[in-house]
């Protein structure tokens, strides 16, 4: 093997890791992309779909009713 040999292996190695360098990063940038218009589009239809109705407050009665019907005591919450 001589110098030249040597040097052509180092360029073409080079060269296919700046190749699979520029890939990677593409469909990176392609994944962020997609991700992105995803979040958006879902933020928009959330802002689109109208405001949400109000929770409704549930009031607790004030004793809780405890009778036996023969079959066994019913707490009625």
């Amino acid at each position: 093997m001589n110098a030249f040999t040597n040097a052509i292996r180092v360029v073409g190695g080079l060269t296919i890791g700046v190749v699979a360098l520029a890939l990677f990063a593409a469909f990176g940038i392609a994944i962020v992309g997609v991700t992105l218009v995803a979040a958006l589009g879902t933020a928009v239809a959330v802002k689109l779909s109208g405001p949400k109705p109000a929770p409704v407050a549930a009031r607790a009665k004030a004793q809780p009713r405890v009778w036996n019907d023969g079959r066994g005591t019913i707490i009625d919450m």
